[in-house]
């Protein structure tokens, strides 16, 4: 929704008419009626003066029309909306229109263009346009059967506030869903790999230099392909701001899946697809004096049959002066039949400058066998808090991801298992903060007789100042079935204290257990 102008425009004829007083001849009447203006035209401004009806000045012959137009062209230059992009019409990518010089919101864009920028004192900035997904050919009798024809585009920024105002959201990147069932490489193909490729998303946009918020990231594009590799979009950063106000979130990475059982058996060996989910966008900087910092995003889920399956990363938490740092987002996970799974780091909290809690440490993502298969699997590292700013104490790390064999460990094939390490503790403010405490060892478990291995806790925050220093985190189970070998996580190293402060205890190592 556009904010209205008709305040400012009323302000503006008042002031036209008190000119006009002012330029009656002496003896005459002023005779200057302002009735109230009809409802403004859709326009790029939409602002239209013209419709509003001013009588001859003194007596003089001067048309209404004429001043309105005059008015009217004068004023929205400086005061109006900017105009959507009209997806049937334009020509992508198609950009916002840019507001009023000095109040106004930006347009918003279609097709992977930038949203409009506000104006310089009030508005907020138009949103960013969607990106256009992956185009194949889909004729079985074409030349060009099963080729890309073009690629999934990204998405735009969101348009940047003035003064007082929020950034717009970036736009979501195309995604590419490859369906063919031509193989294109291979042993006897053409040496091409029908890959999928999701499109980033765009920015968030900044928001006002004075007061606002910034906008958040765009999503990431999705990558589907029976054949290849499949990577999904990342995240779109979420938008700063300026003096006062939060910074955007991220925007979420996009999903990959690859469902290509490779040929090792052909003459020249053609390797199984790998996934690799879109890590996820950053949150953005809260303001310089107060506010926020915007939450990192998800990293997105990577799926591999016989492949590799690795999760996206997870953003990374905002930084602020005064306020909390952002959360750090939590890793995809990734998933694989009878390859490897490697699920995603979390991302880091972000730390706080002045006053304020950091933002805690991202969890990692789990690594997943799935359907009994025979595969291997790995937790992502949980991500490190965030510093915090003074007298508190710094933000925990996050937890390492599981490794499971089967969504509730059940599953019976032979892989190895091992859960991510947990994540440093964030740094204590002075004089007094104690650092935060180290993110646990991610679990291992299987029914299978392979290896799991807890993660490692993760290492304890250094105390501020006088502060001590975090405990270090707790390390992860270990679960094999009957003839499996099972090790438990070690616990992470206390951190160190302040200047006059105790270093941190060290963490409980996990527990280790098998079928009998």
């Amino acid at each position: 929704m556009h904010v209205s102008v008709k305040s400012y425009l009323m302000a503006g004829v008042a002031i036209a008419g008190a000119g006009a007083v002012l330029a009656t001849p002496p003896g005459a009447s002023p005779g200057v009626s302002v009735p109230a203006p009809a409802a403004p035209a859709a326009s790029s401004t939409q602002v239209d003066l013209a419709a509003l009806s001013l009588p001859l000045i003194g007596g003089a012959g001067v048309g209404t029309t004429a001043i309105g137009n005059t008015i009217g062209g004068f004023v929205g230059i400086f005061v109006g909306n900017g105009a959507d992009a009209d997806p049937a019409t334009c020509i992508a990518p198609c950009n916002g229109g840019n507001a009023g010089l000095l109040i106004g919101d930006g347009g918003d864009a279609a097709f992977g263009g930038n949203g409009g920028r506000a104006g310089l004192l009030f508005g907020n900035g138009g949103n960013g346009g969607g990106g256009f997904n992956a185009f194949y050919d889909t004729d079985p009798e074409s030349e060009t059967f099963g080729q890309l024809l073009d690629p999934a585009t990204p998405g735009g920024n969101g348009g940047n506030a003035g003064l007082f105002g929020n950034g717009g959201i970036g736009g979501d990147g195309g995604n590419d869903v490859n369906t063919t069932d031509v193989d294109l490489g291979g042993a006897e193909g053409l040496g091409q790999v029908p890959n999928a490729t999701g499109a980033a998303g765009g920015a968030g946009g900044r928001g006002g230099l004075i007061w606002g918020n910034g906008g958040d990231g765009g999503g990431g594009g999705a990558a589907f392909t029976d054949l290849g590799n499949a990577l999904g979009g990342a995240g779109g950063a979420g938008g700063r701001t300026g003096l006062f106000g939060n910074g955007g979130f991220g925007g979420f990475g996009g999903i990959a899946e690859s469902f290509d059982p490779g040929e090792p058996d052909a003459t020249v060996p053609v390797p199984a697809g790998n996934a690799t989910g879109g890590a996820g966008g950053a949150g953005g900087r809260g303001g310089l004096i107060w506010g926020d910092g915007g939450d990192g995003a998800f990293g997105s889920f990577g799926h591999s049959d016989s492949g590799t399956g690795t999760g996206g990363a997870g953003g990374a938490g905002g930084a602020a002066t005064v306020g909390q740092g952002g959360r750090g987002g939590i890793g995809g996970d990734g998933e694989t039949i009878d390859g490897t799974a490697q699920g995603g780091n979390g991302g880091n909290g972000g730390s706080v400058l002045v006053s304020g809690t950091g933002g805690f440490g991202g969890p990692g993502g789990f690594g997943i066998v799935l359907d009994g298969g025979a595969g291997s699997a790995t937790g992502g590292r949980g991500g490190n808090g965030g510093g915090s700013g003074t007298l508190n104490d710094g933000a925990p790390g996050g937890s390492g991801g599981d490794a499971l064999n089967g969504f509730d460990g059940t599953g019976t094939g032979n892989g190895d298992f091992t859960g991510g390490a947990g994540g440093t503790g964030g740094t204590g403010g002075t004089p007094f903060g104690n650092g935060g405490t180290g993110g646990h060892g991610g679990h291992a478990v299987t029914e299978g007789t392979g290896k799991a291995t807890g993660g490692n806790g993760g290492t304890g925050g250094t105390g501020g100042g006088l502060g001590k220093g975090g405990a270090g985190g707790i390390g992860g189970n270990a679960h094999t079935g009957k003839g499996g070998t099972p090790t438990a996580g070690n616990g992470g190293a206390g951190g160190a204290g302040g200047f006059g402060g105790s270093a941190g205890s060290k963490g409980a190592a996990g527990a280790a257990s098998s079928t009998p």
